[in-house]
């Protein structure tokens, strides 16, 4: 047994044994005898396997609401409201949910054993690969162009968020703790930066705030995709409502217990999962922190071109002679004559193309998925791909139908994304080849890197693209998407912990039973 395990054991002996004594009794609700704790040393982390099978609907756990660390608990620390105070008197904004619980998880990490939750924190990961946590540095692996411009712009854009945050609630640390050596002089960027992907991607839904709770032993549940065609569709509750069946963990206010389900069936000694989220690699790597490989919810974007760039053929004509050579011998042109020139054609009727462009504006679904072009990015680049007498005639409204509007249009269509796909694909490649490349000679040793999850991304792109390949070629007799939603939907509360979740159980990893808990 090496050292990492030795020590990952211990903190895991040091866990249980804070959870037996705040409640975790397992001849009570929160703790299944169906499940058992495993170490998955080769991923820096644990999960649950099933000691038996596990029927669907199961209840897999329940941990005790007073273990929870959210909101509430914030609020009713004094060090938090401190920070709060000093917000007040800078004139700075008020602190959302997930700034609130930020802090809260900093202050009781400065706490150290101190703190109610130490033996909790001493179990999260220390680092991260959500699109925040990317540095500029680590951002070089992926270009800056075409669909891959869309990871770093999204990246920065999170990092921004969060320095910006950072730098708020540093000065609040400053005032509120002035005369302090506690807090004050140790709150540093990095430590923000992991409270806030640490909050970002375990916690799960709660019903009295935005960001949700961690739950501890709750987070060890790894997640799973699952494909679209098995989803649980949603039955009407008693108050009218919908709800999905049997999948959604939740806080149980009558037994006051967080419960979680299994989504599926599961079979002894399989790993247990849950499904954070029906959502492709980038919403993934933003919120949670990992990428799938076979991801069946993967996505590219496409950006819509303009009306007149659908056909390239017409976009440049030679420019007619000049008055002054009409008359010339063509033969024999004179040493003055000026080269012709090449000039984009613009639509002669822009109000009507600009109407083209309007009509196709609020479909918001333009991406392309493992089994073509979704239902609405065909109907946008039917209409941009128009021409005046299709327009004159409204035939945009039998393109949002999903109706062809003529050969030549969708000849056009089919151009453009081929156009798209070859461009696309030489961007990814080559920056899927060049992390390939650089990793074959500069091996990490097993650590989950920020260069794996970018190169996990790249892959999942260049597959959907290679569907597309396939779709355009007529080799895939899939149906067109047509009801994906832009909106990324958490199926279950759960976030990540940041571990690879999908490798297969080694029989040489440790077990915990239930009973190692009483």
């Amino acid at each position: 047994m090496d050292s990492h395990t030795h020590e990952s054991d211990e903190r895991l002996d040091r866990f249980v044994k804070w959870l037996a004594r705040h409640g975790f009794d397992h001849e009570g609700a929160w703790y299944s005898s169906s499940v058992r704790v495993r170490v998955f040393p080769d991923c820096q982390g644990f999960g649950f396997v099933a000691s038996r099978s596990i029927e669907h609907g199961q209840v897999i756990l329940a941990v005790p609401e007073k273990l929870l660390m959210s909101t509430r608990t914030a609020r009713a620390c004094n060090e938090v409201q401190q920070v709060v105070a000093a917000l007040a008197r800078l004139g700075s904004s008020a602190l959302s949910d997930l700034e609130l619980l930020n802090v809260h998880l900093v202050l009781e990490r400065l706490r150290g054993a101190a703190s109610f939750w130490h033996e909790y924190i001493d179990m999260l990961p220390r680092f991260y690969s959500l699109l925040a946590a990317f540095d500029e540095h680590e951002l070089g692996v992926v270009p800056e162009d075409g669909v891959a411009a869309a990871f770093v712009a999204l990246a920065r854009s999170n990092r921004a968020q969060v320095t910006a945050s950072f730098e708020r609630i540093r000065r609040a640390f400053e005032l509120a703790f002035r005369g302090s050596s506690e807090p004050s002089r140790q709150l540093t960027f990095e430590l923000y930066l992991w409270a806030h992907c640490t909050v970002l991607s375990r916690t799960c839904h709660v019903p009295f705030d935005t960001v949700g709770a961690l739950v501890p032993f709750g987070d060890f549940l790894n997640h799973e995709a699952i494909e679209p065609s098995s989803i649980v569709s949603t039955a009407s509750a008693s108050d009218g409502s919908t709800e999905r069946q049997s999948r959604m963990p939740r806080l149980n206010q009558a037994t006051g217990m967080y419960e979680f389900y299994a989504h599926r069936t599961f079979h002894e000694g399989e790993q247990v999962f849950v499904c954070y989220a029906s959502s492709d690699n980038l919403h993934l790597l933003e919120f949670y922190g990992f990428a799938l490989e076979n991801n069946p919810y993967e996505r590219v974007p496409i950006t819509l071109p303009e009306p007149y760039e659908m056909d390239p053929s017409a976009r440049t004509e030679t420019a007619p002679p000049s008055r002054g050579n009409r008359h010339r011998d063509r033969r024999h042109p004179q040493p003055d004559a000026k080269p012709t020139r090449v000039r984009p054609v613009e639509p002669s009727n822009t109000t009507a193309m600009r109407r083209a462009a309007e009509a196709a504006m609020h479909l918001s679904d333009i991406f392309v998925y493992s089994n073509g072009p979704s239902f609405q990015a065909l109907c946008a680049l039917r209409i941009r791909a128009m021409d005046e007498s299709e327009l004159r005639r409204k035939l945009q409204w039998r393109a949002l139908q999903g109706e062809e509007i003529s050969e030549r249009n969708e000849a056009l269509v089919r151009a453009f994304l081929s156009r798209f796909n070859d461009t696309q694909r030489a961007i990814l490649q080559a920056a899927h080849d060049a992390i390939v490349k650089h990793d074959a000679t500069n091996p990490t040793g097993g650590v989950i890197d920020k260069r794996a999850v970018a190169r996990i991304w790249l892959a999942g792109q260049l597959a959907v693209l290679d569907k597309l390949s396939r779709w355009l070629n007529g080799e895939d007799d899939s149906q067109v998407n047509e009801e994906h939603s832009d909106e990324q939907q958490d199926d279950d509360g759960t976030h990540d912990d940041g571990d690879d979740d999908g490798d297969d159980d080694d029989e040489d990893d440790e077990e915990y039973d239930d009973d190692d808990s009483e």
